[in-house]
């Protein structure tokens, strides 16, 4: 059964009650609304309504022109406006943000997030009481400092918007886990000015403690060291990993692969796969791209690079850099192979024989890779999943400040092995690029520095893969409204590995003294034998059972003096030069 309220018997005051309207204040006509010209009085403050008739005279009217008998000197020119139909409520009801918090709703709903990085917040979204409910304290950090400044960015003006993604990018920045002292001075100097601009656009009643105190996060960051290590999300994680373990039954350990000490960087595992999907055979220019990045990417290929560069710019002065770049795209493989088997350069290491050979036409392809602390997805794999991890990043070849990074998506993850033994693999990401191209492809906030990459644009070179162990992972989400101005454009987040610290390089920390505790026992005991100031050596191998003779250990203050050096050296023997007699001291016992 459904039923509609039609109409209601009530007097004014209930009015507030059964619409929602406020009946009290300079807004309580439910007619005029924001039209109303009621204002205080100047003594007692009380509201008045004096003077708010004039408007709906005819515009002919004396009344309107007289400035004598109403509001001295004021003359009243405007027209009150006809009465609103139900359309038009409508259209001001969802002018006035129901249709833009539906929209913003339905956008959450929506999201998907790689793992482990927020909860599912579409479970969080209640579409009919429109509001959101069950919020872990952790997701209120993600919506506030990643997801807030994109949900609002195409329904606020600039005014509005601008400070409220200042104070997201001042969360973001404060609870990072690397923080310098002048990144916190410069936050302790913006802080102020952020709160004095949300001021500006929020009434009073916004203003509890809570957006007060952020004016202070960053003087406590100074004293106490980043948030990052003071809150409970590490503390949690490890609990649970504890839990983990703790549940286990059996003792399992599983070794690694081992590996060649010798072998290249590049063919040592980086991570662990995950789902193998099968093997297939590459194709002649997918083929051609992996061996050419292999190549490019190998540190102990570099040498040969330069000495093929050089090679042609003295066979042709007049390449620039891009003509010298497609040179070595499309003959350096072929004239390494032959530099690398000719016997007349002497070159007889075997996985630089073996990797210009080219690796093997069939390869294993995997759903996913876990590496760098990131937990990565091919797209169709992802697209039945609740968490998104296909999103990749790396940082181009002339990357610097100026230039932006390289974004796309995870399309295969595929491991190439080279021939004969040992065996040899690396592992490359396949993947699917967005257009770099600036303005077009991807476009950077000047101030903020909130990326946005056009989802219809793709890079136009064919270069496909990547290292595993260069990859990084980002997210991509769509901006909130079916008419949005960014329908084709999509915003970017990177993601911060939990397992990776970001230490700042200075002599302070570039060496670390080991903490260890000296096994040298012996205690050094200043006593007064007559006249004399002498040491006591208490030795770990006197006999501690009776009294101790102090005559045959009593040392010379003079002597002293001239094996403290001696003696200095003696007592920092580190744990493993120190090894202790063990059947000694089991006959002692």
């Amino acid at each position: 059964m459904r039923a509609a309220l039609m109409w209601t018997i009530n007097d004014f005051l209930a009015y507030s009650m059964m619409s929602g309207w406020s009946t009290a204040g300079m807004l309580a006509c439910p007619h005029c609304m924001e039209d109303s010209d009621a204002f205080r009085l100047i003594k007692s403050g009380k509201q008045s309504w004096f003077d708010n008739h004039r408007k709906f005279l005819p515009m002919n009217h004396p009344y309107r022109r007289n400035s004598k008998d109403f509001i001295k000197n004021r003359k009243v020119t405007k027209q009150f406006p006809r009465v609103r139909s139900g359309d038009e409520i409508l259209q001001d009801l969802n002018n006035r943000g129901l249709r833009k918090k539906k929209d913003v709703l339905e956008w959450v709903k929506k999201l998907r997030f790689p793992d482990g990085y927020a909860s599912n917040l579409g479970r969080c979204v209640d579409a009919n009481k429109l509001k959101m409910f069950g919020m872990k304290s952790h997701d209120c950090h993600v919506f506030m400092q990643r997801l807030l400044t994109i949900a609002l960015r195409e329904f606020l003006p600039n005014r509005i918007w601008e400070p409220i993604t200042e104070m997201s990018l001042f969360f973001k920045q404060l609870t990072s886990s690397s923080l310098t002292d002048e990144e916190l001075r410069n936050l302790d100097e913006q802080i102020p000015v952020i709160l004095c601009n949300l001021e500006k656009s929020f009434p009073p009643s916004f203003f509890y403690s809570m957006e007060h105190l952020p004016v202070h996060l960053a003087y406590e960051a100074r004293i106490t060291g980043p948030v990052h290590y003071r809150w409970m999300y590490p503390p949690e994680r490890y609990l649970r990993k504890i839990k983990h373990k703790i549940m286990n039954k059996r003792n399992e350990v599983y070794l690694d692969d081992i590996v060649d000490d010798d072998m290249f960087e590049i063919f040592k595992p980086p991570g662990k796969a995950i789902d193998a999907e099968g093997k297939r055979y590459l194709a002649d220019n997918e083929y051609t791209a992996a061996h050419l990045y292999v190549l490019m990417n190998c540190p102990e290929v570099q040498p040969f690079i330069d000495v093929f560069v050089t090679e042609k710019c003295k066979q042709f002065p007049n390449l620039n850099d891009e003509a010298v770049n497609a040179v070595t795209e499309q003959e350096f493989p072929s004239w390494f192979e032959k530099y690398v088997h000719n016997h007349a350069n002497k070159i007889f290491n075997h996985y630089l024989r073996t990797i210009a050979r080219g690796p093997l036409r069939e390869v294993r392809t995997y759903n996913g890779y876990c590496v760098n602390g990131f937990k990565f997805h091919t797209e169709s794999y992802g697209s039945y999943r609740a968490t998104n991890n296909t999103g990749v990043c790396i940082k181009g070849s002339v990357y610097n400040e100026t230039k932006s990074d390289n974004y796309g998506t995870l399309v295969e993850v595929i491991e190439l092995e080279f021939e004969a033994l040992p065996v040899k693999r690396t592992v490359l990401f396949k993947c699917e690029w967005f257009d770099p191209t600036p303005h077009v492809g991807i476009v950077v906030h000047p101030r903020y520095k909130l990326v946005d990459v056009h989802d219809k644009k793709r890079f136009n070179k064919y270069e496909p893969f990547v290292s595993a162990v260069q990859a990084s992972q980002v997210y991509y989400c769509e901006y909130p409204g079916q008419t949005s101005l960014r329908k084709d454009w999509k915003a970017m987040c990177k993601i911060k590995a939990r397992a990776q610290i970001d230490i700042p390089a200075s002599p302070s920390t570039d060496v670390i003294e080991p903490a260890f505790q000296n096994d040298y026992n012996d205690v050094i005991i200043e006593v007064v034998v007559g006249d004399k100031d002498v040491l006591l050596v208490a030795s770990s191998e006197m006999d501690t059972s009776g009294d101790v003779d102090v005559d045959e250990h009593l040392i010379d203050h003079e002597e002293e003096t001239s094996d403290e050096e001696e003696f200095e050296n003696d007592v920092t023997t580190s744990e493993e030069e120190y090894e202790p007699d063990l059947d000694d001291s089991n006959e002692n016992e």
